[in-house]
């Protein structure tokens, strides 16, 4: 007669909170996505229409026309990363 061997009587114990599962990676992302629309990307139009409507004065020295420039290029560019 063949001899099988017992089973353990070990308990797997999982943690809810070390699971990532497909759907709440998926909530993770939608989360971030609307804060993004609902406030990043708000933000940082307002802080380029900002940036041009002093680019726009004429009173600016070239120093100064070259930085905001140089900040409307940055935010351009953060707000494509955030779309």
């Amino acid at each position: 007669m063949p001899s099988f061997k017992p089973k353990s009587s070990k308990k797997i114990i999982v943690s809810q909170k070390n699971i990532t599962t497909l759907d709440s990676k998926h909530k993770e992302f939608i989360k971030k996505f609307e804060k993004d629309d609902t406030i990043e990307i708000p933000k940082l139009k307002k802080n380029k229409k900002d940036i041009i409507n002093k680019l726009k004065k004429k009173n600016l020295k070239i120093e100064k026309k070259i930085k905001l420039k140089d900040k409307l290029k940055k935010k351009k560019n953060s707000k494509k990363k955030k779309k």
